[in-house]
């Protein structure tokens, strides 16, 4: 005979039932849950980690440049005092065509030019180098009193500079013809 007078209602018995099923998917929440807060604890962290590299690396960066800047600051000075002298020569009518075009033509091969002034007032360019040996200065000074335009040249200066090389100052007067005439 079934029994009418049941202590558990069948609502309770099917609670009972799901109750066990229930428990595995509570734990694997709850599992899941703190792996979450792990991780975002790991990425925290790690965050954390990567913003002190940061700044060690940009206090590393900043002290090389400190290092740096006396350098820098030296050849910017020299730099602007060359663009000043290049300044000169380009504010001048045609003369800037026509001196660079005289020094393209004579230059010697082995003769580098480290500075270079020019006054229109004068007609006197000043340049200041350095040539592989004495030998080559003279085939330079030679150049220069053969070519068209130059009046006169003067040197001095004359020194032993690194590298067994020959440091020297050229001054070259043009004559009036040679800066009228258009490029």
């Amino acid at each position: 005979m079934a029994n009418l007078i049941s202590t558990k209602s069948p609502l309770e018995e099917r609670l009972r039932a799901s109750q066990g099923g229930s428990s595995w998917l509570f734990y694997t929440s709850l599992l899941l849950f703190f792996l979450a807060v792990a991780l975002y604890g790991g990425l925290v962290f790690l965050n954390r980690a990567q913003d002190r590299a940061r700044l060690e690396i940009m206090e590393q960066v900043r002290l090389k440049e400190d290092d740096l800047r006396p350098e820098l600051s030296e050849q910017i000075l020299r730099f602007d005092a060359q663009l000043k002298n290049i300044r000169t020569v380009l504010s001048q009518r045609n003369f800037p065509s026509l001196i660079t075009g005289l020094l393209e033509e004579t230059v010697h091969p082995q003769v580098r030019f480290l500075t270079f002034s020019f006054s229109a007032q004068d007609r006197l360019a000043t340049l200041g180098g350095e040539a592989a040996s004495y030998t080559v200065l003279t085939q330079q000074i030679a150049a220069f009193e053969r070519a068209q335009g130059v009046e006169k040249v003067e040197f001095g200066g004359l020194n032993q500079g690194s590298n067994n090389l020959v440091n020297f100052r050229l001054m070259l007067t043009l004559t009036p013809a040679y800066l009228n005439q258009k490029p």
